[in-house]
């Protein structure tokens, strides 16, 4: 038959006709100019972009009658044997057939002898599948070739190249193609060979391809054979198995109103239709990619979607009226379903409940606005604690001990001073009296920990020496010069004294002091937050150790205590840091 693809049929054949890889060609064509022409070359990307294609074009440039020229001629007798395939200059080597070391050897021998056009160039396609000790072989000869040899290679997987081969050739990165130059393509195609397709179909088609144009031609011939010169976006549809993109825009308008019967009943007539359900949930899960992105970007959303502007105008409104976090459960809801449908044996059941899940999904809670809440008002913020059942009649009745991190710290004995009782009190907070300095430096360093995490860790490796009306004095040791040098930081600085503010009503002054070495030096931060916590698992140990109910069912299944936590863990994280596992022996 003598019938030639497109994909083939319309190769390029000039650097200009290459598409979307401006970086690659121009780059060749300088190259070419100022005779700078590296002897290897690496070429990467995905398939179908062009890498082969440009290595051919190279390879005439180099051997036009006219050249080296960045723009063959196309009609000497080098140019038309390179495009034919028929040049005994230029070889073309499968590499995966080819992979074995006996013929890198007879590649290195065949370098040796002269070419009849200026370079003999070998191109080597998926160079990524010679064996390790076939890239070894070739070393050599690709660091130094004799002045007349070229090597080009083909890859769609670099990373599998040793470095060793990558580092003695020039590499380019050749990248997916956009979709609107692929539909700029298709249509100087159709236009070309008498094919009427609408605006939508080549959007169709561009996106099937997803950033190879070799893969859109072939599509193009696919549905060529199916329907003639006349394609209908139907027909697109019924060979390629994409989805109606207005039925995706409404199950995901259904998922997003929580109208399951809507979303359940398009669901219904793609089954009914013979529709595959993986591609519609792949397409669901770029619908909610580009809702997110809406969320996100409001008026530039078109600089990331593929979309035509009415459609990406819709696309902003819809993105408007759903929470980024409701959007974020369904993109993740409906990428694990996509996941599930490649080993489901009942697709439509999957989805279907997936449908259910997310049209019945909670509100999500956002974990920064409860911890601000639990942090303001724990009583309000913290739902109540289910009733424990009734003990039994065997066992005295108990009354649980509250956790450690919300008994109120024992009051310190010494009088207050005249600032503390008339100076007002910020948002709530008592203001510092002279035996809580110790109660108010360690909630300090635990709110400087919330707030930025690497200042907390500087802060509590220092002491505590001072805490007065005015002014917070802290001690490191002079081997600590780095932590001291970090807190006096203005930045760092000024967000421990802003929290010291917050927390005592007052405005206070940090300073920074040294140690001496022969001076006893008070606990850190750290060892006392440590401290406090190993009383705190303590008492809690006992407590639990104490109770009749923890004895019977040690007792009953010969067990021992792995941890005390308390009834509602929100609480404790939010309030505090998690409880450590404690272990007893039982």
């Amino acid at each position: 038959m003598s019938y030639l693809v497109l994909a083939r049929k319309w190769r390029p054949q000039s650097f200009d006709d290459v598409a979307g890889q401006e970086h690659v060609t121009e780059t060749l064509k300088n190259a070419i100019r100022q005779s700078r022409v590296a002897h290897a070359f690496l070429f990467a990307g995905p398939r179908g972009v062009g890498k082969t294609t440009t290595a051919r074009i190279l390879a005439r440039a180099l051997n036009c009658a006219q050249g080296p020229t960045p723009e063959p001629c196309g009609a000497c007798d080098p140019c038309r044997e390179i495009t034919a395939g028929t040049s005994l200059s230029v070889q073309e080597i499968d590499g995966a057939s080819n992979r074995g070391i006996d013929q890198i050897r007879e590649l290195r021998e065949s370098v040796k002898y002269a070419s009849t056009s200026r370079f003999k160039i070998y191109i080597i396609d998926e160079v990524h599948m010679l064996t390790t000790e076939a890239f070894n072989a070739l070393l050599k000869t690709l660091e130094e070739p004799p002045p007349h040899v070229i090597f080009i290679f083909a890859t769609t997987e670099r990373h599998k190249v040793p470095a060793t081969i990558r580092s003695r050739c020039q590499t380019y990165d050749f990248r997916r193609i956009a979709p609107a130059e692929i539909r700029e393509r298709l249509a100087k195609i159709a236009e070309a060979e008498g094919v009427s397709i609408s605006p939508t179909g080549l959007h169709i088609l561009a996106r099937a391809a997803d950033g190879s144009l070799r893969d859109a031609q072939s599509l193009f011939d696919q549905v060529l054979a199916f329907a003639g010169s006349t394609i209908t976006d139907e027909d697109l549809r019924s060979i390629l198995g994409t989805m109606d993109e207005a039925a995706v825009r409404d199950f995901a308008r259904a998922i997003l109103d929580q109208t399951p019967e809507a979303a359940l009943e398009i669901i219904d007539r793609l089954a009914e239709d013979g529709r595959d359900l993986k591609v519609f949930t792949r397409d669901v899960v770029t619908r909610v990619r580009d809702l997110l992105i809406a969320n996100a970007a409001g008026e530039k959303t078109g600089r990331f979607v593929d979309l035509t502007e009415a459609e990406v105008r819709e696309l902003i409104e819809e993105g408007e009226r759903a929470p980024a976090e409701t959007l974020h459960l369904l993109y993740q809801l409906f990428v694990r379903t996509e996941d599930e449908l490649r080993w489901s044996q009942r697709p439509r059941h999957t989805v279907e409940i997936a449908v259910l899940r997310a049209c019945h999904m909670p509100p999500p809670v956002i974990l920064a606005d409860l911890i601000e809440r639990l942090s303001s008002s724990p009583a309000e913020a913290v739902p109540p604690s289910p009733q424990p059942p009734p003990a039994r009649a065997s066992s005295p009745p108990r009354t649980p001990s509250p956790p450690a991190s919300r008994r109120p710290a024992p009051a310190k004995s010494g009088p207050a001073s005249a600032g503390d009782q008339q100076r007002p009190v910020a948002s709530g907070r008592a203001p510092v009296q002279g035996g809580e300095a110790e109660s108010v430096w360690l909630r300090l360093v635990r709110e400087v920990k919330k707030k930025k995490a690497n200042v907390g860790g500087y802060l509590e490796q220092g002491s505590l020496i001072r805490l007065d009306e005015s002014r917070i004095v802290v001690g490191y040791k002079a081997a600590s010069s780095f932590l001291q040098d970090m807190i006096r930081r203005k930045e760092n600085r000024e967000t421990i004294e802003t929290l010291a503010e917050e927390i005592t009503g007052r405005a206070l002054a940090l300073e920074v002091t040294t140690i001496p070495d022969d001076a006893p030096a008070p606990p850190t931060a750290g060892e006392r937050l440590m401290e406090k916590e190993k009383k705190g698992q303590k008492a809690k140990v006992e407590a639990a150790m104490a109770d009749p109910l923890t004895q019977s069912a040690l007792e009953m299944f010969s067990g021992k205590l792995v941890s005390v936590e308390e009834g509602n863990a929100n609480a404790s994280g939010a309030n505090g840091s998690p409880e450590a596992p404690v272990e007893e022996e039982g």
